[in-house]
């Protein structure tokens, strides 16, 4: 019994390790943030943008027209802004705009992106591409507004990618055309992904842990923003291939948007992206339980968003996205370089199908095995004490009579002597007991002692 006790121990001990491994929380020393409320300001450049600017196909008339808005915005936000060309897959000029801040001695570059095309010319009723690119534009735009005008440690590049409907194309142009220092230089990249179109709001790094998302996390909280989900354990893994030379031989939402191609490279990635990742009811993804996907299809458009999910949750969703990203890289910029120097890009071993699916299964094949440990354990345990509880249910009920009959003067000399001779006969029965136990063991050792002179 003592070994399946032991067994058990280490088996609780060993699966709560595995359970918890790669969860720990660090500490880090956070500074509390001025209150930013430009999620206002994010809603009507989301309204504007797909009124006066709903067709951005790739290689449209129409998304020349609104790549000239974009430049003129971020110029005017003081950005020295650059267009990077390149042929899209359906063999269509398009643009990446790519706007810059640079600091003096810098301490590196955080490069915060978003897509801007959508697909209005693909289908008949002409979406505006409001989930798709319209509300992360906006997002992009209200920070790289706010953020022209304050003292950064770093340089800061706002780029807005092509090709979203193409396997984030763009972002690999931008990506490819990197040499190795200037990745070297890039010490984080935050994506805006689909946003306020979904359930709940996520903040994605990496399967494994990661400090600088530990110290992104800690921001967030210290810093009370509300409405960011915590990322599902479950993160229904498929195969994908999305790049060349693809670091991950799987996918999954977290991983959809610009932000895969900069983990193919190794870049520290934050990606913020509105979806409801614990429901599985789609094989790849759902944006909002009980509902059909609107992504890419005929009905991504900002009247069906606001009908969708409320106007309100649209605008809850930029606050906490904004808040999140100022909160952390203007409020807090030198204790987010100091996790960024360590990148801690290895790529662990549960970075595959297999591997994924051989850790969970044995933690619940563990798991299982102590329950059963555990019930087996507690059913021998109460058969083998079975008289002795059966005992313990009975006497103190008789007991509990005699008590309250001597309380009340109703029992009678006889019965008390009746009472005082069984317990008697109980103690005479005990005392034997323990006199024939007492003879048998004598009787054993008298047989192992004859043993031993016979030998």
């Amino acid at each position: 019994m003592r070994k399946i006790q032991l067994f058990l121990c280490i088996l609780a001990v060993l699966v709560i390790v595995l359970s918890f491994s790669g969860c720990t929380k660090s500490d880090f020393a956070v500074n509390k943030a001025e209150e930013v409320s430009l999620a206002d300001e994010a809603y009507s450049l989301l309204e504007s943008i797909t009124a006066n600017y709903p067709n951005r196909t790739i290689g449209s008339e129409a998304s020349e027209t609104f790549l000239t808005y974009l430049n003129n915005e971020l110029i005017s936000y003081g950005y020295e802004v650059t267009e990077q060309s390149f042929t899209s897959k359906k063999t269509k000029i398009t643009k990446n705009v790519i706007a810059k801040k640079t600091k003096e001695e810098s301490k590196g570059k955080i490069v915060l992106g978003a897509n801007w095309d959508n697909m209005y010319e693909y289908f008949d009723s002409h979406p505006d591409g409001a989930y798709q690119s319209g509300a992360s534009i906006a997002t992009l735009l209200a920070i790289a507004k706010y953020i022209s005008t304050k003292e950064l440690i770093y340089d800061v590049e706002i780029v807005f990618f092509a090709g979203s409907s193409e396997n984030w194309n763009g972002t690999q142009v931008y990506v490819d055309k990197l040499s190795e220092k200037q990745i070297e230089e890039i010490k984080l990249f935050v994506n805006f992904g689909y946003l306020a179109g979904g359930d709940n709001l996520y903040i994605y790094s990496r399967d494994n842990n990661v400090s600088y998302d530990s110290f992104i996390r800690e921001v967030v909280s210290q810093n009370n923003v509300q409405g960011i989900t915590k990322t599902p354990t479950f993160k229904n893994i498929f195969e994908a291939t999305i790049s060349d030379n693809q670091l991950y031989s799987y996918s999954h939402i977290g991983m959809f948007g610009n932000n895969v191609i900069f983990m193919n490279k190794q870049i520290p990635s934050i990606h913020f992206f509105s979806m409801n990742w614990s429901d599985l009811s789609n094989p790849i993804c759902t944006e909002i339980k009980g509902m059909q996907n609107v992504l890419e299809t005929s009905n991504d458009t900002l009247d069906n968003m606001k009908n969708r999910v409320s106007q309100e949750k649209i605008v809850s969703t930029l606050d906490s996205t904004i808040k999140s990203t100022i909160y952390t890289i203007v409020d807090n910029q030198e204790g987010l370089i100091n996790v960024l120097q360590d990148r801690g890009e290895v790529v662990p071993f549960f970075y595959s199908n297999t591997a994924y699916y051989i850790f969970n299964g044995v933690i619940k094949i563990l798991c299982i095995a102590a329950i059963l440990l555990i019930v087996v354990y507690c059913k021998n345990y109460i058969s083998k004490n079975k008289e002795v509880y059966a005992k313990l249910r009975v006497e103190p009920a008789g007991f509990k009579v005699n008590l309250e009959k001597l309380k009340d003067g109703s029992i009678t000399p006889e019965e008390l002597e009746d009472i005082f001779k069984a317990e008697e006969e109980k103690l005479k029965g005990v005392q034997n007991k323990k006199e024939d136990n007492s003879s048998k063991s004598s009787k054993d050792d008298d047989i192992i002692s004859d043993d031993d002179v016979f030998q």
